[in-house]
């Protein structure tokens, strides 16, 4: 009895220190599994509605053939606004108010370009692949430029890059899967990526998951729609044709999180704890193929359009107060 005293105690020793770090893990993945959560879109009660008129654009700017493909917008300085195609490793500046391009900043080989955002005079290109370039003093003779690998790759079909002031970081939005590597979300839900820029670390959860069967059953949908998404469901689990992301934006003024879909013609507004605000319908004769979305400093909305059977445009809608 004298020698199992000591075996005894060691064992309840043991049993304490495998307790607590039972304890400690179970915490970490509740912490884990609240912030998956928190960021998983639903909907938020019915006061808000998008303050701009989307039939009725102030100014519409046709493109040059240059832009055609126009893949994505962002204010630059000024009336001039950067810009981005999906074939060119180039950034072009358009200049609204002598409607042309003035100057071209080359920044790598031709590529499947699909976003841009400018921070404090930088430009970041998003490529579909996941990669970002940055443009560090863009107008000079040879700008510096970096690449910034994700772990996104083709498979997420990256298309949408915005800067989030709030968080100091870009967004990237996906038209394909939100999943990637051994991190694995939602088939029914679309992706916004963080990459934090004071770190350059990539976030592991998404800034925000946007649940596509909450939109198919919220949205306003017309029946034949609604049968074909279906059928595409039926096929494949993780598809859809009623939404997927090709541009995103953050609002400068109400920090709301503006996404584009070309593929469903939609504009989705999520708050900052990833509640659904506004599911808009966009007219197809209006918004023929959106890509790019951007806010200048006042809130004035700036929506891009591929050619598509005719020239590329620039839509500008001025904030309703």
């Amino acid at each position: 009895m004298l020698k199992s005293k000591p075996k005894s105690n060691i064992i309840i020793v043991m049993n304490f220190y495998l307790f607590c770090a039972l304890v400690l893990f179970s915490c970490r993945q509740t912490t884990n599994s609240e912030h998956y959560i928190n960021n998983t879109t639903f909907l938020a009660p019915d006061t808000f509605s998008i303050p701009y008129d989307l039939e009725n654009p102030q100014s519409i700017y046709k493109l040059s053939s240059a832009l055609y493909e126009i893949s994505g917008i962002a204010i630059y300085k000024d009336s001039l606004l950067a810009c981005v195609q999906d074939e060119k490793g180039v950034v072009y500046l358009y200049d609204l108010e002598e409607k042309e391009i003035t100057k071209k900043i080359k920044f790598g080989k031709d590529g499947d370009f699909e976003g841009i955002a400018v921070v404090e005079g930088t430009i970041y290109v998003l490529k579909s692949n996941g990669d970002i370039y940055r443009i560090k003093k863009p107008e000079k003779k040879d700008p510096k430029v970096k690449k910034i690998k994700t772990p996104l790759s083709t498979a997420n079909d990256c298309e949408g890059l915005a800067y989030d002031q709030v968080s100091n970081s870009l967004l990237i939005a996906c038209k394909g899967t939100a999943s990637y590597k051994n991190h694995k979300f939602d088939k029914r839900s679309k992706g916004i990526h963080a990459l934090n820029l004071d770190s350059l670390v990539f976030n592991t959860y998404p800034a925000y998951l946007v649940d596509v069967n909450l939109i198919v059953e919220s949205a306003k949908l017309d029946p034949y729609l609604r049968v074909s998404n279906k059928i595409m469901q039926q096929l494949y689990s993780g598809g859809n044709i009623v939404f997927q992301p090709s541009g995103v934006a953050v609002h400068p003024i109400s920090n709301h999180i503006y996404i584009l879909a070309s593929v469903g013609k939609l504009l989705v507004v999520l708050d900052r704890d990833g509640r659904i605000l506004e599911i808009q319908q966009l007219n197809r004769n209006i918004f023929r193929q959106p890509e790019g979305i951007c806010f200048n400093a006042n809130g004035n909305l700036y929506i891009s359009n591929e050619g598509r059977g005719g020239k590329g445009t620039i839509l500008i809608f001025n904030q309703i107060n």
